[in-house]
Parts: C-alpha cells; sequence; structure tokens
C-alpha cells in the first residue's frame, strides 16, 4: 500500500508493521530509553498472546513485524517461538537487542543459528553512550560479527545527545566499529528520557512545538487524505505485555487482550481520540493548551516530545483510557 489513491479508495485502516513490545524489563536502565524500560519488571508476553496479536494483524494488513523491548533476548524461548509462528504467517521479521547475551562470538553465533533457522531476517543491535554503561562494547561486536556471518546484521541503532560528553563517547563507539554500519538517531525525549536527559541540552519555547509526525508517512498526502470521510491509515502499532495498543508510548488507541486487534485497528477514528485528535491537528502546543485546563504551566522545552510528554503526564488521571499504560509514565528511573 504505498500510494494515496490506494488509501482513499479503502474505507478501512490498515497497518504495514506490527511492533511487539515483548516486555518493559530489561538488563540496562539507559537514560534516554523511550519504552522506560527497568531491570526489575518481570511482565512478558505469552506465546498465546503472541499468536493471537499476529493473527489478528494479518487480517488488517500487517507483513513487517518488530520484536522489541525492554531486552526481548530476556526471555529467548518466547523470541524463537515468536519468530517461528511470525515465519509460518508470512511475516517480514526484525528483532533489536542490545547484546548482553553476547559474551562470545562463539556463544552469539549458537544463539543467532537458531533465530535464522526459525525464520529471523534480520536483526539490529544498540551501540551508544547510554548502553555502553551496562554492556561492553566488546559484547555488541560479537553479536554483530555472528549475525553478519549469518547474513542477518540490519546494523547498529545509535543515538546520542548534543553535549560534549556524550558526543565525544559516541565518537569513540563509532571509531571501535569501523566496519558496521550505523544508524545514527536523535534521542526522543520522551519516558526515561525526558526525565533524566532533558535537562542536558538546550530547549526551546513551548510554544514552537506545533506539529507531530505521529503515524505519518512520508509518502502520503493527508491534507488530500482528510477528505475522505473515515479514514484512518495507521501504519504501525506497538503492543505491549499489558495488551495496549499503542500508536506512541504511552498513548492507546485500545487493548488487545479485552478486544480483538483487528477489531481495533477497523474502528479507531481519529476524531473519538481526545489525544491523537489534538496532536494531529495542533501537535504538541495544542496537548499543551488541554493540559493548561488543570494546571500544566509549559516554558521551555528540548523537543516536541518532551512537551507532550510532560502535558500527558498532566493530563494522565484525566483522560487514563487514552494515555495507557499508566506505569509508564511512573518508571522513570
Amino acid at each position: 500500500m504505498n500510494s494515496n489513491e490506494t488509501l482513499i479508495g479503502d474505507p478501512n485502516p490498515k497497518l504495514q508493521w506490527v511492533n511487539l513490545l515483548f516486555t518493559y524489563r530489561c538488563t540496562a536502565e539507559c537514560s534516554h530509553c523511550f519504552t522506560s524500560s527497568s531491570t526489575c519488571k518481570n511482565d512478558p508476553m505469552k506465546l498465546t498472546e503472541v499468536q493471537e496479536y499476529l493473527e489478528e494483524a494479518k487480517k488488517v494488513g500487517a507483513s513487517q513485524l518488530w520484536i522489541f523491548g525492554g531486552e526481548p533476548f530476556f526471555y529467548f524461548d518466547l523470541l524463537l517461538g515468536t519468530v517461528k509462528l511470525a515465519k509460518q504467517l508470512g511475516f517480514h521479521v526484525l528483532t533489536t537487542s542490545n547484546a548482553f547475551w553476547a559474551i562470545t562470538e562463539e556463544s552469539a553465533l549458537r544463539r543467532l543459528d537458531l533465530l535464522k533457522e526459525a525464520g529471523l531476517d534480520s536483526i539490529a543491535f544498540s551501540a551508544d553512550p547510554f548502553h555502553w554503561e551496562y554492556v561492553p562494547l566488546e559484547y555488541v561486536r560479537n553479536a554483530a560479527k555472528a549475525a553478519e556471518k549469518l547474513g542477518i546484521l540490519d546494523g547498529i541503532w545509535n543515538a546520542a545527545i548534543e553535549e560534549e560528553p556524550a558526543q565525544r563517547l559516541n565518537r569513540e563507539i563509532i571509531a571501535r566499529m569501523p566496519t558496521y554500519k550505523i544508524d545514527a538517531g536523535t534521542v526522543t525525549f520522551i519516558g526515561t528520557a525526558a526525565e533524566e536527559l532533558a535537562g542536558r541540552v538546550q530547549k526551546q519555547p513551548w510554544i514552537n512545538y506545533d506539529e507531530c509526525n505521529i503515524g505519518k508517512e512520508p509518502w502520503i498526502d493527508y491534507n488530500e487524505c482528510k477528505i475522505a470521510r473515515g479514514f484512518q491509515y495507521l501504519g504501525s502499532v506497538d503492543i505491549d505485555p499489558y495488551g495496549y495498543v499503542q500508536k506512541c508510548s504511552g498513548i492507546s488507541i485500545g487493548n488487545a487482550k479485552e478486544r480483538k486487534l483487528s477489531e481495533i485497528i477497523k474502528t479507531y477514528d481519529i476524531e473519538d481520540h481526545p489525544i491523537m485528535k489534538v496532536l494531529y491537528e495542533e501537535g504538541p502546543v495544542g496537548l499543551a493548551k488541554m493540559a493548561m485546563n488543570y494546571g500544566f504551566r509549559p516554558t521551555e522545552y528540548a523537543d516536541g516530545c518532551h512537551l507532550c510528554y510532560k502535558a500527558r503526564k498532566e493530563l494522565l488521571k484525566h483522560y487514563p483510557q487514552y494515555l495507557a499504560p499508566a506505569i509508564w509514565y511512573e518508571r522513570a528511573k
């Protein structure tokens, strides 16, 4: 599905990606974590839930699966079973990891070979100043070498902030992994990152953040698509261990443990979602204005996501159905 004509002609929302947030448990508590994962959680999905979610996602057009966390390798049997199920259903399967388990290249090769045999298409590893605090860079190299030998290496995912100490560490990481493709990104200031890192970067007045790109696919003319009444193209959703179907971390459009995922996707209408509607039409500024009705006083923020996160924390008790799970807003270390 890659044209406005196709999308406008389809009366039902469709997915391309379904992303399974296996667990909020991780071996690390990185300062930039957008899922606010921690070492103290023990909340994996069940394989029976995974099967239902994947079958339901296929009904609404999904063909791509990303398995993430937390740290999905914490529950390796679940990861292996999910890859097998997904492949049987025809998904292209990607997963990510911090490589805490790749103590040697040989042990990494054995584990990744099992996943490739099950049908894993690609894997990416995280290497940045924040992960480096918890996982030796040598482990990431071991995992990357093994994945490269098996032909499933997607690349190294990297994120940093503008602060010079972080940039210096990042340059060292890149220098020590010269043969690998580094996908450099920017920190998104939501979750733990909003609490831990926002104070270390330059900020702008809140009124500057009037646009949000949640779900806006680059090939779609959304102004034109608005003409088609009821049209909603979600593109991708995350499903967390509690069943919350999220368009962005902490913004729920339904719970797949309570309603079928395909039903949630087909009946989703942005006009009925007070948080998504405001973000789509006015951006984080609009959400801040909503929160001002409950005492929020916006100032300066690291980015639009930072403003959005802070406004949502104020709105949480007033819109619990849409800002979920609540624990996501509480888990910053």
